[in-house]
């Protein structure tokens, strides 16, 4: 008698756990929406795009600087990418050709960042609004230090907040489908009695 559970899948690397079925896939839907107008938005910054550059606070020198250029906006529209990517590739049989935890740590890195960047903007915009603390933005001050106070405030920060929350169920449930794929390959691996 074979000690292999009838109709379950053969042990071996490319055997993924049971992934959620099609209907259950809106939450990685909702992570690589955010991540794929993140990354548009950062896109279109990092080709000279000036649309909504006035509610970041930056300095037009820092827009400017090469430094900034590659890694603020180059680099995150990478990261964006791949962060559009990653949520699915924990669920569909294309991402079993990458090890299960290259695709739950930045998922993990992932949610972190954005909800304490999510967080963190809140409580920090709602403060200078409400005039407890003063601007941190360097280069703006007055009505236009609000504007883009207001900008993260109601926008960019719960953006930032939800994405991390969103991301967060991601890995809790890859978390709960790996233990539960565990505990079906020790059961198909234990020996009959």
């Amino acid at each position: 008698m074979s000690s292999r559970i009838p109709d379950s899948p053969a042990p071996g690397p490319a055997a993924l756990p049971s992934a959620p079925r099609s209907g259950r896939l809106w939450v990685e839907g909702v992570a690589a929406a955010m991540a794929a107008l993140y990354a548009a938005l950062k896109l279109y910054w990092a080709f000279g795009g000036d649309g909504l550059k006035s509610t970041i606070g930056f300095s037009e020198d820092l827009w400017h600087d090469p430094l900034f250029e590659l890694l603020g906006l180059w680099g995150t529209v990478l990261l964006a990418a791949l962060g559009a990517l990653i949520p699915f590739a924990l669920v569909k049989p294309w991402g079993a050709v990458v090890p299960r935890w290259m695709l739950e740590l930045p998922i993990g890195i992932g949610c972190a960042f954005t909800v304490l960047r999510g967080i963190a903007g809140i409580v920090q915009e709602s403060l200078y609004l409400t005039g407890a603390i003063s601007s941190h933005y360097p280069d703006v001050t007055g009505a236009e230090a609000d504007t883009v106070a207001r900008w993260s405030l109601f926008l960019y920060s719960p953006w930032f907040l939800v994405w991390g929350l969103v991301l967060g169920a991601i890995g809790l449930r890859a978390l709960r489908t790996d233990k539960a794929a565990r505990a079906a390959r020790a059961l198909r691996e234990a020996p009959t009695g």
